[in-house]
């Protein structure tokens, strides 16, 4: 087509006068647009019964009805088939909206993860591991919660570790083959155990720099309880792992088991990590209870907060052995089934302390019976006692989320949403999955409940979201159940925004029962509406994706996967526990969706420059040189040992990721302080360099050391004469030692975890946190504290 505004509607004129044609360009001059369906395509050519059509922005194909479209993140053509028909698109050409969108994983956009026998139910649960081998790879967590446990017997339940990994994927995995190089089983204990019916990263329990792994067995019946149930905590190791590890084994070493209380607790029918709730830079995390009871009151529901601790840690720990030093309790609400889902909330009022999510479907706040209700706890660095219960929660401690009509079940799934609208606290998803939303009967609802630096009231009801303090995704079809799951999916377009996962498995895309369908939904600064309609989805604002058949339960489980391939894009896991005989499970690779990535790396170094402005710049692999320069840049350094340097300290997100990561500061009579700006936008540094052409200044406290690092609890900070580090006092820091290193020294300085190494050429002050009033520091000094001010 060689013009402007041509329109080809192949539909309306007969198929002998147009064939023998395998390939339709509209690029033409300007903005063209073309009409076919499946007969169109099948009848074009004389040799096959594929059309291709080439066209750029602005043109525009009506592909008609019945079509899957195969998503494939890596290509540069949009895939639709239809029976023995395919049309293939240019990536560029907008087109009508497919009936069903499936992924098309060959290994290079993601994988599939298959279960190896019949009835396992692999992907019933499905998480990020962390990076539990320490080679700077993200990993996932698998869980099957009907396996056999190696031959422990039925429903022992089995639990899978796949690392990630640069150097390449095959389109597929088979579970069997997971053989200690590339992955690992963990084997149920007991029969009906079902150990893996919930799965989670720990984070970094016991201080070792190395992610562990969290595994509940609701159903166990420790110490002869029945049904008290179990969680299992597994380090992670640099250390080879064999190819399988019984549970059983756990001696306090290479892990340790939590013991349910009582009968029919349920301990372990969900688990999380908690992020730091204490402030004590080890990672704490979550057991569910939804069955515990409490005053003779039956299902009631308890969650048990574990802290992390360079201590060592027996083969078990009894839940009932929690005193606030070591962890504590947080007792449900009467018949409220609180714990039933737990998350970490992320950093929800900025404090720099990680806070708790805990969902009681059951409860009736208000009086309104099974709205549900979700409870946010926050942290604190100052100790807790051995309980807290929810109905203490006054807006200070924490504060309660309320849904809003009778049988809503909000709460039924919990979790961080990351930082979806970039504000600089993390905000909180709620999913109910018996909602109806505009009157269509079990479609369901998710909530994003947006952080704040301002005060909480007691409780937030949800019907008061209105786009500004969060806002309502509402599902498509009766009986979809979407909010069944959901999850952060991390930053997955590379946009710096969070993205969010929502799963529906009973959905039934293209007429297919039950295959099911998952939504993500990209994150941005402003414009929220108070609700969104899932099946608006548009490729701007998100992206859905269908399971492959009838009955696969795909969305029955989703969640962040964290850097599987090492590319800077988050990746996502997806579970599908009845696709196949055993079930399978999907890790999707992040990529360029939004089309927002100015620069992109490769897996080579290289060196990535900015041009001044908002610049977004996803690294890839390889030790790399990102000269960011200046504005509200987006830095996503992956893989590798790279230098990041800006000209000045308005960048929205930096992120070094794994290995040792060096930002440097060029200018001259700049300060950045770290106190001042998000956790999430500063992560996985471990040396900032303030050398500078000038005089320059860091600002910095025990929590943002805490926090620099994505893998140890130590911050060095390198500079010259002139230049200056202000440590606004959270405790005591104690000077351990000197070291050197390429020729300069550097004074250690301790506080609990935390370790700050100082060059001795900097001048340091230190600060009451609140009144400025600063101290000088000499290198004398063994010990500055608040008292020395």
């Amino acid at each position: 087509l060689d013009g402007s505004g041509l329109a080809l509607d192949l539909t309306s004129i007969a198929d002998s006068d147009l064939l023998g044609i395998e390939t339709i360009d509209i690029t033409g001059s300007g903005d063209n647009t073309l009409t076919l369906d499946v007969l169109e395509v099948l009848n074009s050519s004389d040799t096959s019964n594929t059309l291709t059509v080439i066209g750029n922005a602005g043109d525009w194909v009506n592909i008609g009805s019945g079509w899957t479209w195969h998503a494939t993140p890596s290509g540069t053509q949009q895939r639709f088939t239809q029976g023995a028909a395919t049309l293939l698109v240019d990536a560029a050409v907008d087109t009508s909206e497919p009936d069903k969108i499936v992924i098309d994983l060959d290994g290079t956009n993601g994988f599939r993860i298959d279960g190896y026998v019949a009835g396992q139910s692999s992907g019933y649960s499905v998480s990020s591991a962390g990076d539990v081998n320490g080679d700077g790879f993200d990993d996932v967590v698998v869980g099957a919660y009907h396996a056999n446990g190696g031959g422990v017997g039925i429903y022992a339940g089995e639990t899978f570790v796949v690392f990630g990994a640069e150097d390449g994927f095959a389109a597929s995995l088979d579970l069997s083959t997971l053989d200690g190089s590339n992955g690992f089983r963990l084997d149920g204990s007991a029969p009906w155990d079902l150990s893996g019916f919930s799965v989670s990263s720990a984070g970094d329990v016991n201080g070792d720099a190395v992610d562990d792994i969290l595994v509940g067995a609701k159903s166990a019946s420790p110490g002869g309880v029945s049904k008290a149930g179990a969680a299992f905590i597994v380090f992670g190791s640099t250390d080879p792992f064999a190819a399988s590890i019984d549970l059983d084994t756990l001696d306090g070493a290479n892990g340790f088991r939590l013991d349910g209380i009582g009968t029919d607790d349920y301990s372990g029918h969900s688990v999380s990590d908690a992020g730091d709730v204490n402030g004590d830079g080890l990672g704490d995390f979550l057991v569910g209870a939804y069955g515990a009871s409490q005053g003779g009151v039956s299902n009631v529901g308890a969650t048990y907060v574990v802290f992390g601790s360079n201590s060592a840690f027996a083969a078990s720990l009894d839940l009932s052995m929690l005193d606030g030093t070591n962890g504590f309790r947080i007792d449900g609400v009467t018949y409220g089934e609180a714990g039933r889902s737990v998350s970490n909330a992320g950093d929800v009022n900025g404090d720099g302390l990680g806070d708790i999510l805990v969902g009681a479907r059951s409860a009736s706040p208000d009086g309104v019976v099974y709205a549900g209700a979700t409870y946010v706890i926050f942290g604190v660095a100052d100790g807790f006692a051995d309980s807290l219960d929810l109905d203490s929660l006054d807006g200070d401690n924490g504060f309660r989320i309320d849904g809003i009509d009778s049988s809503d079940w909000s709460g039924w799934s919990v979790s961080t949403a990351g930082d979806v609208n970039g504000d600089g606290y993390a905000d909180v998803l709620v999913g109910a999955n018996r909602a109806d939303p505009g009157g269509v009967s079990k479609a369901g609802e998710t909530y994003v409940v947006f952080g704040s630096g301002s005060p909480f009231a007691a409780s937030l009801d949800l019907s008061a979201l209105d786009g500004s303090n969060g806002f309502r995704l509402d599902g498509i079809d009766e009986d979809d159940v979407s909010g069944d799951s959901v999850s952060a999916a991390g930053d997955i377009n590379g946009d710096g925004y969070d993205d969010i996962l929502i799963g529906a498995y009973a959905a039934d895309p293209a007429g297919d029962s039950a295959a099911g369908e998952v939504y993500f939904v990209f994150g941005k600064a402003a414009g929220w509406a108070t609700s969104l309609d899932l099946d608006t989805l548009d490729g701007e604002a998100g992206v859905w994706l269908g399971g492959v058949d009838a009955a696969d339960y795909f969305g029955r489980s989703v969640s962040d996967a964290g850097d599987v391939n090492g590319d800077g894009f988050d990746d996502v896991v997806i579970g599908a526990q009845l696709a196949g005989s055993g079930g399978e499970s999907y890790v999707v690779f992040g990529r360029d969706y939004s089309e927002a990535v100015t620069h992109a790396g490769t897996t080579a170094a290289e060196t990535l420059t900015g041009d001044g402005t908002a610049n977004v710049i996803v690294a890839g692999g390889g030790n790399d040189l990102i000269n960011a320069g200046g504005g509200a840049d987006v830095v996503y350094a992956a893989t590798g040992h790279d230098t990041v340097v800006i000209t000045d300290t308005d960048f929205q997100r930096l992120d070094g990721g794994p290995g040792r990561d060096i930002l440097v500061l060029d200018g001259s009579g700049l300060t950045l302080d770290l106190t001042g700006i998000a956790d999430s936008d500063l992560v996985g540094i471990e040396t900032i360099d303030i050398t500078g052409s000038g005089d320059n200044t860091l600002v910095l406290d025990r929590l943002e050391v805490l926090n620099s690092s994505g893998t140890s609890n130590t911050l060095s900070v390198i500079g010259n004469a002139g230049d200056g580090v202000v440590i606004v006092l959270d405790g005591d820091w104690t000077r351990t030692g000197t070291e050197s290193f390429s020729g300069a020294s550097f004074a250690v300085l301790a506080n609990g975890s935390a370790l700050l190494r100082l060059d001795t050429r900097l001048d340091v002050q230190v600060q009451l946190p609140g009144n400025g009033k600063t101290h000088v520091a000499t290198w004398a000094d063994d010990q500055v504290t608040v008292a020395d001010i």
